[in-house]
């Protein structure tokens, strides 16, 4: 099997970038499609496990097309998988200096734990950016779901007016009172300003050549930390409607706020997903030539609620199909 050569650390330790999911969890992926009463679908092959897990897949992360059903026993059973597999605690941001911190955009409660997970590691003064660092938030036009988004929106906002700040930023104000539609880029830019306090627009950096989604960053001037706010467009996907991905907002990161040499960067999602989202970051990295950067894979436990089993069994397909690419 070949693998890509960046250096990329799960808590500091473990090297995702070169590491198989499949050969490092085969005996958990086995006792697993056991709970699932899916002995006879085993197989020692990866193109044969990839194939039949793809179900757990097709559709979206929060609106699979046949989403799994286990019983209490079944889903307690499986939790106990999910766990080795790394996909269920948080993994903590390594001690240290770093020229960058990423925080990877999704559903806005995802923000809002992956941005509060940020504030408290700088807030320790364990973790820290380099003098001429920065914060770098990864969005996207994903338009917001209003059926699972709309209560943290309002949590934000409710929030945001208590503080002593509070009407001090004109974006907020226009945001908080003309309801606009807001999109993951939108959403990122509330949960910053919810989590790392006053932010101020310096600069919007148009992209030329696209009507559809003119602005492709804008700089950020906080009290505290610089903030650079990735505005990325949709691309297709092998799965669901089209929309910005991780792999694209990389890309964009690379060209637009590349990292200096020798970079050591941490990079935020949060569980089930921290394992999966470094992982295409790396690949991403060693496809552009910048395997010098050292990318350190962090983020906070899943959310205790997110007992949905079609969310770990979705990412672990993910991962799987993500092995399948190195082979080819």
């Amino acid at each position: 099997m070949s693998t890509t050569e960046t250096h990329v650390t799960h808590g500091e330790h473990l090297n995702l970038a070169a590491e198989s999911f499949f050969d490092t969890f085969q005996p958990e992926l086995e006792e697993l499609f056991t709970i699932l009463d899916s002995q006879s679908q085993w197989s020692d092959n990866l193109a044969d496990i990839v194939e039949d897990t793809q179900p757990w897949v097709k559709g979206d992360h929060f609106s699979p097309e046949s989403p799994a059903k286990l019983d209490n026993d079944q889903s307690a059973a499986a939790k106990e998988i999910y766990t080795k597999m790394g996909l269920v605690e948080a993994v903590p941001i390594p001690e240290g200096e770093y020229d960058q911190i990423i925080v990877l955009g999704g559903m806005q409660r995802a923000n809002e734990l992956r941005l509060s997970f940020l504030k408290d590691a700088l807030q320790s003064e364990s973790v820290s950016l380099k003098a001429d660092g920065g914060i770098i938030l990864w969005g996207g036009r994903r338009p917001l779901n209003k059926q699972l988004e709309t209560w943290f929106v309002h949590k934000a906002k409710a929030d945001i007016d208590d503080q002593p700040l509070a009407g001090t930023d004109p974006w907020f104000n226009a945001m908080r009172h003309n309801r606009p539609s807001l999109s993951e880029t939108e959403l990122m830019r509330l949960a910053g300003l919810h989590n790392l306090g006053n932010l101020s627009l310096h600069r919007a950096h148009l992209r030329f050549g696209s009507a559809t989604v003119p602005i492709s960053r804008y700089e950020l001037l906080g009290d505290h930390y610089d903030i650079t706010l990735l505005n990325t467009p949709a691309v297709q996907r092998p799965q669901g409607e089209p929309r910005h991905t991780t792999e694209a907002c990389a890309q964009q990161w690379l060209e637009d706020v590349p990292p200096p040499d020798n970079a050591r960067v941490a990079f935020v999602s949060s569980n089930p997903y921290i394992r999966r989202t470094a992982r295409v970051v790396s690949e991403v990295l060693s496809q552009n030539g910048r395997q010098d950067v050292r990318l350190v894979a962090a983020g906070p436990a899943a959310y205790p609620d997110s007992n949905k089993d079609y969310l770990f069994l979705g990412e672990i397909a993910r991962n799987l199909y993500e092995d399948s690419k190195q082979t080819i």
